[in-house]
């Protein structure tokens, strides 16, 4: 066997992401700056199709994520066009007289430790660099386990993706989640009993766990 050796051909390991939020390309961001393969695949038929909602409060947490995800000039453009903190606190009476003031902590120019940002601004920088990666337009009906233990992801316009890894981040009424997880829901109407930190809920009486390559 000598000189007719078999060779393995390694094909670069792929991540196929369901949703283009916040979360989504956040994390295309990040993978891509590893030099992980991405492909996300959005059910939107482009970036300004809907509203994207108001503003939102990133804290330090959140900042340092996108401080590792994003490359350092998207990071500080995020900075850059952050909304501008409130500084003092002040209550009026109707008369617009001034009933209380008090003094906030947060820095009067936004800084990495947290900042206010436009959600379509936000969304707009994570989409900067991401062209080829993010497909538009593609509704996740369902996906499947296929040979060699990838994933198969089908689309309702025909159409389907392979990959090594599926991430599920389409939202509260994410299709993934109703097929790996039918039973677990989310209250809208919190019983006096439950915990009212605990939003989550499952129809049954046991929560449902999924293992394997789809998350």
């Amino acid at each position: 066997m000598r000189g007719n050796r078999l060779k393995t051909v390694l094909s670069p390991f792929h991540v196929l992401i369901v949703g283009g939020g916040i979360g989504g390309l956040c994390l295309a961001q990040g993978l891509k700056k590893s030099g992980i393969s991405v492909a996300v695949y959005e059910r939107d038929a482009s970036a300004q199709f809907r509203h994207q909602g108001y503003r939102i409060s990133i804290k330090e947490e959140g900042s340092q994520a996108l401080r590792d995800c994003l490359p350092e000039p998207l990071f500080k453009l995020c900075v850059a066009t952050a909304i501008k903190a409130a500084t003092r606190l002040v209550v009026m009476d109707q008369q617009l007289q001034v009933k209380f003031a008090r003094p906030l902590s947060h820095p009067a120019v936004p800084d990495e430790t947290g900042f206010g940002v436009n959600r379509l601004t936000l969304r707009e920088i994570l989409l900067a660099g991401l062209e080829g990666i993010v497909h538009f337009g593609k509704t996740c009906e369902r996906f499947e386990q296929v040979s060699n233990g990838q994933v198969r992801v089908c689309f309702t316009d025909g159409t389907t993706a392979t990959g090594d890894l599926l991430v599920e981040a389409d939202g509260t009424n994410s299709v993934i989640r109703q097929l790996i997880a039918p039973e677990v829901g989310i209250d809208d109407k919190l019983e006096a009993e439950e915990d009212p930190h605990d939003h989550f809920r499952t129809r049954k009486s046991q929560r449902s766990s999924t293992s394997g390559k789809t998350f």
